[in-house]
């Protein structure tokens, strides 16, 4: 196509840390060959913040067009229906991989129940998200976890649930005592505007455009500090 168009830009994480992404995404031939080309030749940019207008600008610095920021929305939707076994629980929600920075979740619920463990036997961290890449170090936070608190209460202390429906993401949202999201980088962040939106506390991490979102209306901390999220979601959970 050679006429006028508009890009739209969510992120461009994957090539300040290619780290987090499979070889195959970062080798490819959109992320080395098209993007870079279709940015390059569009008469105008859109991007989802002010963080992301901001990287864009660092990780392409050939680009001359104008680059407006243009928020998402979101429309909250009240579904009903049972959690089975759970009466309250934290809530994480987004794809299973490294970025999203899950092992911090898992430690700093862990440190919440070292600090409170009588909130072990009624209180779950559920996980809900499709299985992304690179995941086994993941898993492994999770395995330490459940083992630690398996004499106790018998069951699992931390659920991945897998991918959810709209439907029950949006109840699973508004039934959430505190919404976790220690992202180590969002070019937005839709699930924090989402928990918000449903009326979830909402627990994140000051990376990439997450303060931009949340202004006020979240508690925030340094993405590898599980200590600090440990004390938030004691400021959520125990009012």
């Amino acid at each position: 196509w050679c006429g006028k168009t508009v890009s739209v830009v969510h992120d461009v994480a994957i090539y300040e840390h290619p780290e987090w992404f499979p070889v195959s995404s970062v080798e490819n031939f959109t992320t080395k060959w098209i993007v870079p080309r279709a940015l390059s030749r569009a008469t105008s940019i859109v991007v989802v913040s002010e963080e992301t207008k901001k990287v864009l600008a660092r990780v392409f610095p050939f680009l001359r067009q104008p680059i407006f920021v243009v928020g998402q929305g979101v429309e909250f939707q009240e579904f009903y229906g049972p959690i089975s076994g759970v009466e309250e629980f934290v809530l994480f929600l987004g794809t299973i991989e490294p970025r999203k920075n899950i092992e911090t979740a898992c430690r700093a619920f862990d440190l919440f129940l070292q600090a409170h463990p009588e909130k072990a036997k009624c209180l779950k961290l559920i996980i809900a998200g499709m299985e992304g890449w690179k995941t086994e170090s993941i898993h492994e936070a999770i395995r330490v976890v459940n083992q630690r608190w398996e004499e106790m209460t018998g069951e699992d202390v931390v659920r991945v649930v897998g991918r959810v429906s709209e439907r029950e993401k949006w109840f699973l949202l508004r039934h959430a005592q505190a919404f976790l999201f220690p992202s180590l980088d969002e070019g937005f962040g839709r699930p924090v505007l989402e928990a918000m939106a449903a009326g979830a506390p909402v627990v994140c991490s000051n990376a990439g455009a997450l303060p931009e979102i949340v202004g006020d209306a979240a508690l925030l901390a340094n993405p590898r500090d599980a200590e600090t999220f440990a004390l938030l979601l004691s400021q959520c959970l125990l009012m």
